[in-house]
């Protein structure tokens, strides 16, 4: 059974993956700043968003949130592991010091590589072979998985599928509608913001078909766990609540629904 590390990125402001640039896992360069996971002060890890410019702080701890910022908040959820992953990597102890984690480092030299793994403690969205640049120099450089939460990328965005190379899992998932959220009227509800589509979370095969697609994903980008975005209740009152007014305002969190088993 393969164990995977998860992060949660709870942005207010809602990202998919980028096949180029130094995009931000939370918000884009430029913006006004995350927010840092902060956990307690007994090992755990937790992962933290972006700050105007594509660095994400990681704290020790299980699990906790801070605003430094004003376009997202980051919320982490770690594990009872002492820091250990299943990798055998670990997140440094960062009670007396402060560990960046970049988000999506661009193409490097071998100068660059020698900076990145000398002055950050990892980084995610990365295709194998600049992982393994990364860790032939330093074998403890933590590289996370990058993922959508409780939604599915829209067809033309793309995540790394195989560690190899950038893709979408959309034409497999599309042939199954149950694993989709609908509206009253049976539409499929697409993200205003980037036309992500909303998933049924609750579904047992769309479940099964996630642990499996992730775990595999994990395994061939040699990954240290994911780095799940976009994962808060939040977002769905700004992003779709116009196309299902169930999820408009707080309804998503008082309302009990058919499709999650009459939860909220």
């Amino acid at each position: 059974m393969r164990v995977v590390w998860v992060w949660a990125l709870l942005a207010l402001t809602a990202c998919g993956s980028s096949s180029s640039g130094n995009t931000s896992a939370a918000s884009g360069a430029g913006s006004g700043g995350t927010a840092a996971g902060s956990g307690s002060a007994n090992g755990g890890a937790s992962t933290a968003g972006t700050n105007n410019g594509g660095a994400s702080a990681v704290n020790g701890g299980a699990s906790g949130s801070n605003t430094a910022g004003s376009s997202s908040t980051a919320g982490s959820a770690g594990t009872a592991m002492g820091g250990a992953g299943p990798s055998g990597r670990s997140f440094p102890d960062t009670n007396a010091s402060i560990g960046i984690l970049a988000d999506q480092l661009p193409q490097m030299n071998d100068a660059q590589l020698d900076f990145a793994v000398s002055h950050y403690v990892g980084t995610e969205k990365q295709l194998l072979p600049v992982t393994q640049a990364l860790r032939a120099k330093n074998p403890n450089f933590i590289v996370l998985h990058y993922h959508l939460s409780m939604w599915q990328s829209a067809p033309a965005t793309d995540f790394i599928i195989d560690g190899k190379s950038w893709g979408n899992d959309y034409p497999t998932v599309t042939t199954h509608e149950d694993w989709f959220w609908h509206n009253t009227s049976s539409m499929r509800v697409p993200s205003n913001a980037d036309q992500k589509l909303l998933m049924n979370v609750s579904n047992p095969d769309f479940q099964a078909y996630w642990a499996k697609s992730l775990a595999d994903q994990v395994a061939a980008g040699q990954y240290d766990g994911i780095f799940f975005d976009s994962a808060s209740p939040a977002l769905l009152q700004a992003e779709c609540g116009a196309v299902d007014p169930r999820l408009a305002a707080t309804a998503a969190r008082d309302t009990q629904f058919s499709e999650l088993g009459n939860q909220t």
